[in-house]
């Protein structure tokens, strides 16, 4: 949020009904919806613009289904609208692309900021960061399985080649069940 932000908020807030205590429509407060509730949330929307609205909800005890009510209920008393969600890759993609370049999983930066995994994976996705094909994707030729079984010959272990070429020990068995063949 940088000064114009800050700026336009404070003149708008300044303005409300509620502040400056004139009344478009008269205030029926209900037991859900305080007048105190709507302001602590109105404020939260606008400091805090990565968090989702479903987030902000939740930290209210309220459920997504009451953001409609509550987006007219400013409307009517000619407060500001909510504003927009910000993408959340402006706030951390610099810092997910080098925790990714350390070796951290999605899944391990994911716990560390309270995320999901798959919201840290589309975020490094949306910062260009390109990931390897899984071990499934990777071709085996006959030629690495004649070279395979030449390593187990003179003494390596089946689950040895298989972690150092990257495939899972049964691919290696696999193989080498069809050279026998």
């Amino acid at each position: 949020m940088d000064w114009r932000d800050i700026k336009d908020r404070l003149e708008n807030y300044g303005n409300c009904p509620m502040i400056t205590g004139k009344r478009i429509a008269p205030p029926k407060e209900s037991k859900k919806y305080t007048n105190k509730l709507m302001k602590d949330f109105w404020d939260k929307c606008h400091e805090d613009r990565y968090s989702s609205f479903e987030e902000i909800l939740n930290s209210f005890g309220l459920k997504r289904t009451d953001l409609s009510y509550m987006k007219n209920w400013y409307k009517n008393r000619g407060w500001t609208a909510i504003p927009h969600r910000l993408d959340k890759s402006e706030k951390y993609g610099d810092e997910f692309v080098k925790l990714s370049k350390q070796g951290m999983s999605s899944n391990q930066i994911a716990k560390q900021y309270d995320l999901t995994s798959n919201q840290v994976l589309l975020i490094l996705k949306k910062m260009g960061v390109e990931f390897p094909k899984s071990g499934r994707q990777k071709k085996v030729s006959i030629e690495m399985a004649k070279s395979w079984e030449q390593r187990i010959s003179q003494g390596e272990r089946p689950t040895e080649i298989a972690k150092a070429e990257g495939y899972h020990p049964q691919t290696i068995f696999k193989w080498l069940r069809k050279l026998k063949k």
